[in-house]
Order: structure tokens, then sequence, then C-alpha cells
């Protein structure tokens, strides 16, 4: 266990061009790894920096590169994500979730929930659900 910055994180896994989203993310973060129905799920939880005085509005408007910077994270090399991205909202638990259904027919999905300034996401709602509880602790 090597403590890993975030920014650090995203420059190995060669993360897509969400400069904005990545700018916004504090260092600090915890990568989830959950078996669903024996597939692994993804999730991450993490805090957008301090000076984010609008974190549901930045996130608004960073949903749609959201999924594409995750993508090496989240997703099979070979899964095409749809354009363009669709959000919808949820709940679970008294927290808004946000998510989009990247490929339905393969359970893939991506869903956010942001509670103050802590964000937790992933690429199925059960992952997000776990990464959420994880957060939490």
């Amino acid at each position: 266990n090597i403590p890993l910055a975030m920014s650090r994180f995203a420059y190995l896994l060669e993360l897509g061009p969400g400069e904005d989203v990545l700018t916004a993310l504090d260092e600090d973060f915890t990568l989830v790894i959950y078996l669903e129905g024996g597939q692994p799920r993804r999730g991450i939880a993490t805090k957008l920096k301090e000076e984010q005085e609008d974190p549901s509005g930045l996130l608004t408007k960073l949903e749609a590169v959201l999924p594409v910077t995750f993508r090496n994270i989240l997703y099979p090399s070979d899964l095409v994500l749809p354009t363009p991205i669709k959000f919808s909202s949820g709940s679970y638990n008294n927290s808004v979730v946000r998510y989009s259904n990247i490929a339905p027919e393969k359970g893939y999905s991506f869903d956010y929930i942001l509670q103050n300034k802590l964000l937790f996401f992933g690429n199925s709602k059960d992952v997000t659900r776990k990464t959420l509880e994880v957060g939490v602790r």
C-alpha cells in the first residue's frame, strides 16, 4: 500500500481529456473494486478541492466528460461510450444520485453521488452504493 495522488494515478492510467475534472479533485482517493454477479466493478471515493464554491453546479457542467475521463478505469477498452452522454436523477438513502446508462446490455452505467464535497462514483449503481458506504465509514 503505497499512497498515490490522484494526479499521479491519472497520469499513469492515461485518463481521458477531463482536465477540468482532474483539477477540481483533491489528491486523496480510494479505489473500490466490488464483485457484482461475478464481474469486477470499480468505484472511486474522493473529494472536491476546498475552493470549489458550487460543487453540484460544477459536476453538472462536467457530467458529459466524467465517463470519458475515467473510462480507462471503469470500462473495458472495447466498450463504446454513447454520444451524447445524458444523465438522469435518482436517489439512494436520502442522497441524490446522478446516472447515465452507458451500456445497459452489459450492465455498465456511470453513477455518482455528491455529499458536501465528497464524491462517490462507479460503473454501476451497486458499486457506487458500496463506494458511498466505504467512504462514509
